[in-house]
């Protein structure tokens, strides 16, 4: 089930819940307001709304935005096999026909 919130005290009804919006997560149920909704930090993303964490960006991308909703790609003859990287100087100068392309994980 999707982390919720809602204005409404002691509310029941599922309608009056709200789902913290991409970008944010909150892990506990039961908030008062959108402002319990947390911005991922850099190097994390949220592209689904009422999440209870946010995901850490995967091999060959990065983001150095707090709130992301997508990840950044490394650019080509780069690579960077870290997750979670937070800047674009994770992705470093590489050689190689694996590593030719945009978001390269991996070289061989």
């Amino acid at each position: 089930a999707a982390v919720t919130w809602s204005k409404a005290w002691g509310a029941i009804a599922e309608s009056t819940c709200k789902e913290c919006r991409v970008g944010t997560y909150q892990p506990a149920v039961g908030q008062a307001n959108v402002s319990v909704c947390i911005p991922c930090a850099p190097g994390k993303y949220s592209a689904l709304t009422g999440v209870d964490s946010c995901v850490a960006c995967p091999a060959g991308t990065w983001t150095d935005e707090f709130e992301a909703t997508t990840c950044k790609i490394c650019p080509a003859s780069k690579w960077s096999h870290s997750l979670g990287a937070r800047l674009e100087g994770n992705c470093v100068s590489c050689s190689g026909s694996s590593c030719l392309a945009e978001g390269s994980a991996q070289v061989t």
